[in-house]
């Protein structure tokens, strides 16, 4: 009735994970053509008569699509870009901004830094490591 093995059992034994991406194909697959129907309903029913009210029926019809595809893994490529860039692999900044969904900075603005360049920046340049922070004797709240 449900027309996935799936979705009435649990898939135990051996092969659920094969199910799995199978089932997920399928969802997928809904989820375009489900997209494809809402953008021709919204073209037939809302645009088109609108354009037609308001320019004429020779005016072209915009095209309306929606993104129904699963979006990038970005944990990999995150992994694959701090794996090569350090190698000499040259990564575009804006290439990897866009990726990311991460504005460019604008003007002045404070940037996040590495905490290993702000770690390195903190060390002494004798490499001995500073001394534990100790509030002064006398100051401070009282009891």
């Amino acid at each position: 009735m449900l027309g996935q093995t799936l979705t009435s059992g649990s898939g135990n034994g051996a092969g659920s994970y094969a199910l799995g991406l199978v089932h997920n194909e399928v969802r997928m697959d809904i989820l375009r053509s489900d997209a494809k129907q809402l953008a021709s309903t919204l073209l037939r029913d809302l645009i088109r008569p609108l354009i037609d009210f308001n320019f004429g029926t020779e005016v072209p019809m915009p095209v309306v699509r929606f993104a129904a595809d699963e979006g990038e893994d970005l944990v990999a490529l995150t992994t694959v870009l701090s794996l090569t860039v350090p190698l000499g692999i040259g990564v575009p900044q804006k290439s990897a901004r866009d990726k990311f969904g991460i504005p460019a900075p604008e003007g002045d603005e404070p940037l996040l830094a590495a905490m290993a360049a702000a770690a390195a920046a903190a060390t002494p340049k004798d490499g001995k490591p500073l001394p534990p922070l100790r509030p002064k004797q006398g100051k401070g709240l009282t009891s």
